[in-house]
């Protein structure tokens, strides 16, 4: 499990881990966020208290973020939900 915490994207979308509400025009500030990875890296299940309801939000990995191995991510990886 992986612990997101404050100042990794806030205002403006230019950080390794960026998760917005506005298709990244502006980010949200990430803080007591949860990430944990099961099933041999191919699921991510991401908590947080700071999703409001009924709302699309963007979660995106660039390729300055580094892999369990210390390498940069080959590309940019973004996934979309919506809350309920």
């Amino acid at each position: 499990m992986v612990r997101v915490g404050g100042g990794m994207c806030r205002g403006t979308c230019s950080a390794s881990f960026e998760y917005s509400s506005d298709d990244f025009v502006s980010c949200v500030q990430m803080t007591d966020m949860t990430l944990a990875v099961s099933n041999s890296g191919k699921t991510f299940t991401m908590n947080s208290s700071m999703h409001s309801t009924s709302t699309a939000y963007k979660f995106r990995v660039t390729s300055g973020a580094k892999d369990f191995g210390g390498g940069n991510s080959v590309s940019t990886h973004t996934v979309s939900y919506t809350t309920q």
